[in-house]
């Protein structure tokens, strides 16, 4: 799994068809681009979910980051981005092999929404459809992007 997290004064999804209904909208908080493979599992599903709730990256009173979005209390919305698992090493055509099987990539991103919302009931957490075909509109705050791959998480200590 791979998260690109983008700390945002206000975020929206937009269906890009007709009718072009907005899925998802935030106001301060965290616009969290996830790709999800089929190898992701309970560990890794926990554990992101975890690491981006913790992540101090959100200013305290004395404008140093150091408050958490669960500590702000900073809305969170989740987007399914097959694109972050892209291999631009060939040609100048992507491929999207390492993301794996459609059916189970949707299954863990289902997941993912779900074990963020039973371990962390008090955060806002929105969330489109897997692999909606989006428009996104965000104000980025700072910018601060952070990103996080399961891969290197689970190679570092806890």
């Amino acid at each position: 799994m791979r998260a690109l997290i983008q700390r945002v004064l206000s975020a929206h999804t937009t269906s890009k068809h007709p009718p072009r209904d907005r899925l998802a909208s935030i106001g301060p908080g965290l616009l969290i681009l996830v790709g999800v493979q089929e190898t992701d599992n309970d560990r890794i599903l926990s554990k992101m979910v975890d690491k981006i709730a913790n992540l101090r990256i959100f200013s305290d009173a004395k404008g140093k980051m150091n408050l958490s979005a669960l500590q702000a209390q900073a809305a969170t919305l989740w987007v399914s981005q097959i694109t972050l698992f892209a291999d631009c090493k060939g040609g100048n055509r992507p491929s999207f092999s390492a993301a794996g099987d459609h059916r189970i990539a949707e299954r863990n991103y289902k997941q993912l929404i779900d074990t963020a919302r039973s371990a962390y009931p008090s955060l806002p957490i929105h969330h489109t459809p897997f692999g909606s075909d989006l428009e996104i509109a965000l104000i980025n705050d700072g910018p601060v992007t952070p990103w996080l791959d399961s891969e290197e998480m689970l190679r570092v200590k806890s």
